[in-house]
């Protein structure tokens, strides 16, 4: 029965796509059981609308729109099965003022996995999204989009070694990640190219998750909050100058931020809270540069470093016992302060410590560590 209904369903398909090729063409399909595979292919139509529904296991769909103004929705849910569904969701657009969107739910034991493309032709002003709610084994989302003024979403819950990804290359971009209650180690990636992009991901209640964002061109935005997380990562690249990354990390433990900048003018701020964290910053070539960590919590360990620049600034703030802090600073007229607070240890092997170092010209250094004892501070200029 299952099989008669997906070559019905086929059939149907077959017989409107012709009208589906025309400005303003629908096609609107539903399926329900298992192993159905729906194939859509809209050519040089504008204006032109898919939605598809499947229900069941094992179920298929591929779109495909070339036009403008076009929209397309895939929704697949795996039902009340718990093991054995998979859902396969792919989605293509070429030009510009598409909308494309992709859910998929089941349960922990389904495997899903959705790719939509609007890379096609370079478009531009284009939004896609993604939902994926419960998957499994690597449970895949990604977005490819190349132009300007897109916007790519990915939001992923319950995922177990969920995998998301958004590439965009252009101008004015703007590409976020959720997720929430996600575990096991697979990455979550934003990668932008070109001015003015924002690339923002955000974990809630996650575990042994990472998260990176990379961009390439001036002015960009890069954010990554995580919270609740335990065993993960926030890694922030950026390349060009006048680039903002803000790394914010919250009642977690065990998770490591990192900030690398290239270029002058950039800013880099991350902020944690719970146990051993640690971040790091650098800034090369940086000049009007701005470097900020902020860690409260026990064992944490913060690093800064701002070479071959001047005017640069460096800050650091840490409350709680065992911390431990080493800013880097090289080039002319930078200034470094940096403030402890909370206890050390009795003995020597648990105590706050400070560690700068600066080398050029007309730089300052300030340290001020409160409470506590063993605490230790080390300031060179040369």
């Amino acid at each position: 029965m299952n099989a008669r209904k997906s070559l019905l369903s086929m059939a149907v398909l077959v017989a409107v796509s012709g009208v589906a090729f025309a400005d303003g063409g629908s096609v609107n399909t539903s399926q329900t059981g298992d192993k159905n595979l729906l194939n859509v292919l809209q050519s040089d139509a504008n204006g032109s609308n898919v939605t598809v529904n499947q229900t069941g296991a094992r179920n298929d769909s591929i779109v495909n729109q070339n036009g403008a103004r076009n929209s397309a929705s895939v929704n697949q849910n795996g039902g009340s099965l718990q093991d054995g569904v998979e859902q396969s969701a792919r989605l293509n657009q070429g030009g510009d003022h598409n909308d494309a969107k992709i859910r998929q739910e089941g349960t922990t034991a389904s495997k899903v996995g959705a790719t939509i493309n609007q890379a096609l032709n370079g478009g531009s002003f284009n939004k896609a999204s993604i939902t994926q709610v419960g998957g499994r084994d690597d449970a895949q989302a990604r977005v490819d989009q190349a132009g300007n003024a897109n916007k790519g979403y990915i939001y992923q819950e319950q995922t177990v070694g969920g995998v998301a990804s958004v590439n965009q290359s252009g101008q004015f971009n703007q590409s976020q990640i959720n997720q929430n209650d996600s575990y096991y180690s697979q990455s979550v990636k934003v990668n932008q190219n070109g001015f003015a992009n924002k690339g923002l991901i955000t974990q809630t209640d996650t575990d042994f998750k990472n998260a990176s964002i990379s961009q390439n061109g001036h002015g960009n935005y890069g954010y990554v909050e995580q919270t609740g997380t335990n065993f993960g990562s926030a890694d922030i690249t950026q390349n060009a100058w006048g680039s903002e990354a803000t790394a914010t990390q919250r009642n977690g433990n065990n998770l490591n931020a990192s900030i690398s900048q290239t270029g002058l003018g950039n800013r880099a701020i991350t902020d944690q809270t719970g146990h051993n964290h640690t971040a790091t910053v650098k800034q090369e070539g940086a000049s009007l540069g701005f470097a900020s960590v902020d860690q409260s919590g026990l064992n944490n360990t913060a690093s800064v470093t701002q070479s071959w620049g001047s005017n640069n600034a460096g800050y650091v703030t840490q409350s709680g016992a065992y911390n431990e802090e080493a800013l880097l600073q090289s080039g002319r007229n930078n200034t470094a302060s940096i403030t402890q607070s909370g206890f050390g240890g009795a003995g020597q092997a648990m105590v706050n410590s400070v560690s700068v170092t600066q080398t050029g010209n007309l730089h300052s250094a300030t340290v001020s560590q409160a409470g506590g004892a063993s605490n230790s501070a080390v300031v060179v200029q040369r």
